[in-house]
């Protein structure tokens, strides 16, 4: 079975994926093979990820174990991938967050200064805008269920325990994931967590948004 992290970019995918290693030990998966991943041990151990062979995706339905596969595709594309039977978790954070999340992220691995409009324009990604990737999933049929990114942060017990209900997986209870320390580990991935940096924004940004 296949179980599909589903989101917009800097929306909580990275984090689901050490949520789901950590609570059920199991490997995770992308359907982009994240090279930032491979040529860092230390993300690829948290997140579990290993090769994912993207003709292989019929075989590994009809296997007895589930896999966890990471995307961020736009829906007509996820449709093409999509098949009976698998599993949908949608992943919805602030689009304010994650427009900040992404300036972070392209200063701290890239050293890059990006415009806050830029990125409400979707200019630094493959996927188109965040509030038009937000309404077309959300009119989606494939979604299972739709998880928050601030839920996910604060109740990490509760998530991981949906995904267990969906998968049919024992529940265990495992010891909270600190944000700092995922932060030690790659700041570019994971910057501060926090669900309200948003407020801090001001002025044009914000009226902007």
């Amino acid at each position: 079975m296949i179980v599909w992290l589903a989101s917009y970019p800097h929306s909580g995918n990275t984090f689901l994926r050490v949520l789901v290693k950590k609570y059920f030990k199991v490997p995770t998966y992308s359907i982009y093979n994240d090279i930032l991943m491979v040529e860092d041990e230390k993300m690829g151990h948290i997140t579990g990820q290993e090769h994912l062979d993207h003709s292989q995706l019929g075989k590994l339905r009809a296997r007895n174990r589930v896999y966890f596969v990471k995307t961020h595709q736009l829906l007509d594309d996820f449709s093409q991938m999509y098949a009976e039977g698998d599993i949908v978790l949608y992943i919805v954070r602030d689009g304010r967050a994650v427009a900040l999340s992404y300036v972070d992220y392209i200063g701290t691995l890239y050293g890059d200064t990006v415009s806050f409009r830029a990125l409400v324009n979707g200019e630094y990604t493959p996927f188109g805008r965040w509030a038009d990737h937000i309404s077309l999933w959300g009119e989606s049929p494939f979604i299972t269920r739709t998880l928050y990114f601030e839920k996910i942060i604060k109740d990490q017990s509760e998530t991981a325990r949906e995904i267990a209900d969906l998968c049919g997986f024992p529940f265990q209870e495992r010891p909270f994931i600190p944000f700092k320390s995922l932060h030690k580990a790659n700041p570019a991935f994971f910057a501060s967590g926090k669900t309200d940096r948003w407020k801090a924004l001001s002025g044009e940004d914000h009226r902007y948004f």
